[in-house]
């Protein structure tokens, strides 16, 4: 509709590289994706991996696959080796496009035997044309290297980003892609994600709402009748979104794993037979309306703006020949938002710590994005695992609440654990030390 209105109107720009596209221009590119793929057979309903930084061949790709049919299973281009292989793997994808620079690390699980090439094809967008490359025969000569995080402190740049190039107003929408329940901040009120009407009588006409839960289990809280309880201003809760399928803007597609799609849907929540998506974010409503971020519910938080599994990061500890047992939670640090991850391990009798320290940076850092590395590393006697992690994420890094047990910082510049002492858990509290 866009091309036929604005055809010559900017419909894109890539901030990094400066490139910009047209209306007309976008969907030539976009044209130019679909028909490449229809020639290589691509049909409705098959799925392949975007496994790319965000930028306007992304964006092309991602929208000329839909003009055939083709789902776009989006890759966070952060993962490396085991869960990047997962994440392939769950997509059930037909294929893998990526770039120039990501491809040592696409090539790391290819040459690791993680995923399978024999029924998978991989394609190449080099950023520097449109044409794309098969390199299911080539790939395997190309060295390993580890991807870029890109994560940003929003909240803290904020004050200081608005204030250094004069923008008047900044809108913010916050959501995921797959889902319902999408909040905005029209008003550059600093730290909120959104903002919800606080009139009684409003609450039942807004598709978006919070509902309470259980803060230590993570369970929805429900009344006698069996529906769950709605939050009030100034209470913690799920955002969750009403699911209506013949409302294009509230339906919910769901996920090619149909298994995904029901964990995301609760039923009988503000009467019975309704669903509604589960964002799976906690979030603070105050008196005023406004919305903050405040946790993750169930096995993941979120740190530096992107989503941590606890089982992910477990998957990569647990396997390690000195460790008995470990478990994975997040905690607060001062004043930044989200949590931390954290690791209490359990280590073999006998095993020198110093050696373990050395051997486990260096999985963390081979095995997972920036910020999926635990921040800390506890060094306990035993893991108590029957109070839901709850008691752990309590004492934190508070090394006068965690028993005299060992805790270990994640040095960012030297990339290994240094022992924690009273001065720099003040500094880290604080936030004179800032580089976590």
């Amino acid at each position: 509709m866009q091309v036929q209105k604005h055809p010559h109107k900017l419909a894109c720009v890539e901030v990094e590289s400066g490139k910009e596209l047209t209306y007309i221009q976008l969907n030539k590119l976009m044209n130019k994706y679909a028909n490449f793929f229809e020639a290589e057979g691509y049909k409705n309903g098959d799925v392949v991996s975007l496994f790319m930084e965000n930028g306007i061949d992304f964006f092309a790709i991602w929208l000329g696959l839909s003009k055939i049919g083709v789902i776009s299973a989006f890759i966070n281009s952060n993962l490396k080796l085991e869960p990047l292989a997962h994440s392939i793997k769950a997509a059930a994808s037909k294929s893998v496009i990526t770039s120039s620079s990501l491809l040592p690390t696409l090539n790391a699980i290819i040459s690791g035997g993680l995923i399978n090439m024999e029924t998978m094809e991989v394609f190449l967008n080099d950023g520097e044309s449109t044409e794309l490359r098969v390199l299911n025969q080539e790939i395997q000569s190309v060295s390993s290297s580890e991807p870029k995080n890109k994560g940003i402190h929003f909240q803290k740049i904020w004050k200081d980003f608005v204030g250094r190039f004069g923008i008047q107003r900044i809108g913010e929408l916050y959501g995921s892609t797959e889902g319902n329940s999408n909040i905005v901040n029209l008003d550059n009120h600093v730290g909120s994600c959104g903002f919800f009407p606080i009139y009684p009588h409003m609450g039942s006409f807004y598709p978006v709402r919070l509902i309470k839960v259980d803060q230590e289990t993570g369970a929805l809280i429900r009344n006698k009748n069996g529906l769950c309880i709605p939050c009030r201003p100034g209470e913690l809760g799920e955002m969750v979104g009403v699911i209506k399928n013949k409302d294009l803007l509230l339906k919910f597609e769901g996920y090619v794993n149909k298994g995904d799609t029901q964990k995301k849907i609760y039923r009988d929540v503000f009467a019975k037979g309704d669903q509604v998506f589960a964002s799976g974010d906690i979030l603070f409503w105050d008196e005023l309306g406004y919305l903050y971020f405040k946790d993750r519910r169930g096995d993941t938080f979120r740190w530096k703006g992107e989503n941590v599994s606890t089982t992910e990061v477990e998957g990569i500890l647990q396997p390690v020949m000195s460790v008995i047992d470990a478990t994975v939670y997040g905690v607060e640090v001062g004043n930044n938002e989200g949590k931390a991850g954290m690791a209490a391990v359990v280590l073999v009798n006998g095993i020198n710590v110093k050696d373990f320290l050395s051997e486990i940076s260096k999985r963390l850092t081979d095995n997972l994005a920036a910020y999926a590395i635990p921040l800390f590393m506890r060094l306990c006697k035993e893991v108590d695992r029957t109070g839901v992690k709850t008691e752990l994420q309590k004492q934190g890094f508070d090394l006068a609440k965690c028993k005299g047990d060992s805790i270990y910082y994640w040095n960012t510049a030297m990339k290994e654990y240094v022992k924690l002492d009273e001065k720099m858990q003040n500094d880290i509290e604080t936030g004179v030390y800032n580089r976590i």
